[in-house]
């Protein structure tokens, strides 16, 4: 019993390292907008790019009001987001979003695929500015 028990949580923790060690370079270019209605070349541009237990920056800044279109991009491993309190989710199939900032503030940005042992340090802030 001790056995299985050990090979299952070795298997685990296995499939929970490869998650980052993954390289893809795959951009679907999916794009959403909650009202659909605003086009992507109208919108400020923000691009995060993730990395093993990193994105590319520790702060990213938007201006209050204005569209946003979000991309998601995965340098290494495999990754997703969410902006915290704004309800964006991102992940490895749907990497753009077009969205539009009503409130100012700093909203936290998270990893939501589990990607090894610094998962939970994948952290960033999006500063939104009056």
């Amino acid at each position: 019993m001790k056995k299985i028990t050990v090979l299952i949580g070795a298997l685990f923790l296995m499939l929970a390292l490869s998650a980052c060690g993954a390289k893809t370079n795959s951009n679907t270019g999916a794009e959403s907008s909650p009202s659909g209605s605003i086009p992507p070349g109208n919108s400020q541009q923000l691009t995060i790019t993730a990395s093993n237990w990193k994105f590319d920056q520790a702060e990213y800044r938007v201006k209050k009001g204005q569209p946003v279109t979000l991309t998601l991009k995965n340098a290494e491993g495999v990754h997703g987001i969410e902006v915290q309190k704004l309800g964006i989710k991102l992940d490895h199939k749907a990497q753009t979003k077009t969205f539009t900032p009503d409130a100012a503030g700093k909203y936290t940005i998270v990893c939501t695929i589990p990607c090894g042992t610094d998962h939970m340090k994948m952290r960033a802030v999006l500063v939104v500015e009056e």
